[in-house]
C-alpha cells in the first residue's frame, strides 16, 4: 500500500524568520502561528500542490543543536519542481540560500 507524505517538520531557533523565507523563497502560505503548550512556537505552512511544512522553535528547556548545511541524521533534503531550475536556483541563492 503507497503512502502519502502529510507534513514535513523543521526545527528552528528562529520558526518566524524561517516560515517568512520559505513564504518568500517557495511560495508557501503561512496558514496558522501559535505558541502551544510546550511552550514553542508553531508555524503551519502549505506549499502549491498541498505539501504541509510545519516549522517549531525549541521546547520550553530544550536546547537545539546548531544547524549545518552538511550531511548529518535527520531531514536531509526535500524536493521541488520548477519550471526554470537556473533561475529558481540563482533567486535562492540572492535569498542566501548556499549552493553546495
Amino acid at each position: 500500500m503507497p503512502y502519502a507524505v502529510n507534513h514535513i517538520h523543521l526545527k528552528s531557533a528562529d520558526p518566524g524568520a524561517t516560515a517568512e523565507w520559505f513564504r518568500d523563497a517557495l511560495h508557501v502560505t503561512i496558514e496558522s502561528d501559535v505558541v502551544r503548550p510546550s511552550g514553542d512556537r508553531f508555524i503551519r505552512t502549505v506549499a502549491l500542490g498541498g505539501m504541509v511544512i510545519n516549522i517549531s522553535g525549541p521546547r520550553t528547556g530544550e536546547v537545539l543543536g546548531p544547524a549545518d548545511d552538511d550531511a548529518h541524521l535527520g531531514l536531509e533534503h526535500f524536493g521541488v519542481d520548477s519550471d526554470d531550475v537556473e533561475a529558481d536556483i540563482a533567486r535562492l541563492v540572492a535569498m542566501g540560500a548556499v549552493l553546495k
